[in-house]
């Protein structure tokens, strides 16, 4: 079997979760604005768990929900939820949704994701996120935060 043949087989035999279940954790760079100032960082090391239940079959769309954890010198806690996509037939995903930072501190906005996950048996993802907070207390006033980050995930169908 060709080298094209061995992907197109294991694209093919992709199927999308019906219900499902993954850990992730991310780290990237984080930018925002305080005291007029522009500044550039290493992001919290972050945390989270999802949860996502199939609504569509064409295009395949599922919705998401879970909690995250940010670990560093200030730790937050918080909870995301969206709408995941996957192209038909292909093992790669975009979403799209809200991050609301809970406690100590507040913060919302929007979260985007884009990624590849294995396709047999326990899955491993490999995805970008960017998200930005655009109200909350912890944010300097007319300024938003953002960040984009690399998160590695591992998870299992439920169905």
């Amino acid at each position: 079997m060709s080298i094209a043949g061995a992907a197109s087989a294991s694209a093919d035999d992709f199927d999308p979760p019906l219900a499902a279940v993954e850990a992730r954790v991310g780290h990237g760079v984080a930018v925002g604005g305080g005291s007029g100032q522009f500044n550039v960082r290493s992001s919290a090391l972050t945390f989270s768990a999802l949860g996502e239940v199939a609504i569509r079959d064409t295009p395949w769309t599922s919705i998401l929900l879970g909690g995250m954890f940010e670990g560093g010198d200030r730790s937050t806690a918080g909870v995301i939820g969206g709408v995941r996509v996957r192209p038909e037939s292909l093992p790669v995903r975009a979403s799209l949704g809200l991050i609301a930072i809970l406690t100590p501190v507040t913060a919302l906005g929007p979260v985007a994701t884009a990624g590849y996950c294995s396709v047999r048996g326990l899955r491993f993802c490999l995805d970008v996120e960017a998200s930005a907070f655009v109200v909350g207390d912890d944010l300097p006033e007319r300024k938003i935060a953002a960040q984009l980050q690399l998160v590695l995930g591992v998870g299992f169908d439920l169905d």
